[in-house]
């Protein structure tokens, strides 16, 4: 049985948190909370290159940073989320590190 590795697994919710076409807030909860724990290394070269490979395949959409995807994101925080999430994880999480750590690592594939 073919499994994912945990590096692999996190360089595809970067991947889909960088260039979903229509951003899902669920995406950037699993990676801040992969960041705050440990669970992954933003710095990690070999992360970095999983992700740039990942996103170098045919039909991602480019990397987006733009307003209107945060107003996206932000308006799915109590829709989307918060209903999935136990009350104190929901909150822990907080919208703008979300967005900042998922924007800080997509600076590092540019």
């Amino acid at each position: 049985m073919a499994v994912l590795s945990r590096q692999e697994a996190y360089a595809e919710k970067l991947r889909a948190a960088l260039s979903r076409r229509e951003p899902a807030i669920r995406d950037h909860y699993d990676v801040d909370h992969a960041f705050r724990t440990g669970r992954i290394q933003p710095q990690d070269g070999r992360l970095v290159d999983l992700v740039r490979q990942k996103l170098a395949v045919p039909g991602n959409e480019p990397i987006d940073f733009s307003e209107e995807k945060s107003e996206k994101l932000r308006r799915q925080v109590d829709v989307q989320l918060k209903p999935v999430l136990r009350e104190h994880d929901f909150a822990e999480f907080d919208i703008d590190r979300a967005l900042n750590a998922v924007k800080s690592f997509g600076k590092r594939l540019l």
